[in-house]
């Protein structure tokens, strides 16, 4: 493959990515000899733990790139992985590093009470890589998690904003693409809603059609709304109408996960809730 340009929208297949970033290139993993800082797992999700196996005794340091797994059975034996070797391990969900999202939960704080939660993120799969057919892509089929694991980020920003939702929340899937072999669109919800209060409805879908990436919760007085493609975050009561905007690059987000892991900015106690919300992401999509 060659050199993918910044903005996702070509290739250019004269570069090649190895002398353009001055990488060496490991012909095989069978007998790793030195020891690495970092590792990061960027493979087909149905591989992450067959490389992690590979990597985890040569890496101080592990990123695995979202979704953990396909699976719970395979999550669980990645946090068995986690607890017998002294690497320090984080999925790539990089959420927690976007200004957008940091905003509302920093606004969630003084909102008492939230009842409604809200999400929509609908982005086609042949939207994702203008620069190659994505009906090859592992996306495309069981192996790459249907939309529930594919855009599993805001499952993941959800229960950073209520984790109390682990272990409540359902899931319905379904195929609207005819064209695609793997269930394109789901609807993530809380069965329990009346019990712990909060109406949750996150809609995930990369089935052709609308291009939406926002949402808002809110109590009887207070609503906050944001929207990813647009940059900006609103909030809106009675008495107060506030709009903020936050222009950031999508890569931004993966190089400030990188460095505050590698500078060791990301706590014991933040590395292991991030571990238990993906193998918790991987358990609903068994569900």
């Amino acid at each position: 493959m060659g050199l993918i340009s910044r903005d996702l929208s070509h290739i250019e297949e004269s570069i090649d990515p190895k002398n353009y970033y001055q990488l060496n290139e490991l012909k095989s993993l069978s007998h790793l000899e030195e020891f690495y800082d970092l590792a990061v797992i960027a493979t087909p999700p149905d591989s992450h733990l067959y490389y992690l196996e590979k990597v985890v005794k040569q890496s101080q340091r592990v990123i695995i790139e979202k979704p953990l797994s396909i699976n719970s059975l395979e999550a669980m034996k990645i946090l068995e992985l986690k607890k017998a070797f002294a690497a320090q391990f984080v999925v790539g969900y990089q959420h927690y590093f976007n200004p957008i999202f940091n905003k509302v939960i920093e606004e969630a704080r003084s909102v008492p009470n939230i009842n409604e939660i809200e999400i929509d993120f609908l982005e086609p799969l042949d939207a994702m890589n203008p620069f190659r057919d994505m009906r090859s892509h592992h996306l495309s089929s069981r192996r790459g998690g249907g939309a529930l694991l594919a855009l599993s980020h805001e499952i993941d920003f959800l229960l950073t904003l209520k984790p109390g939702l682990i272990g409540h929340l359902t899931v319905a899937e379904s195929n609207e693409d005819l064209n695609l072999q793997v269930l394109d669109t789901c609807l993530v919800s809380n069965a329990d809603w009346e019990n712990s209060g909060v109406n949750v409805c996150l809609r995930l879908s990369i089935a052709s059609g609308a291009n939406i990436r926002a949402g808002k919760i809110s109590n009887s007085k207070t609503e906050i709304s944001w929207d990813i493609q647009k940059r900006e975050v609103s909030r809106k009561s009675r008495f107060e109408n506030k709009s903020w905007r936050f222009p950031y690059h999508p890569d931004d987000l993966i190089k400030t996960l990188v460095l505050n892991f590698m500078e060791g900015r990301i706590s014991e106690n933040e590395m292991n809730q991030n571990l238990q919300r993906a193998a918790y992401i991987a358990e609903l999509s068994n569900l």
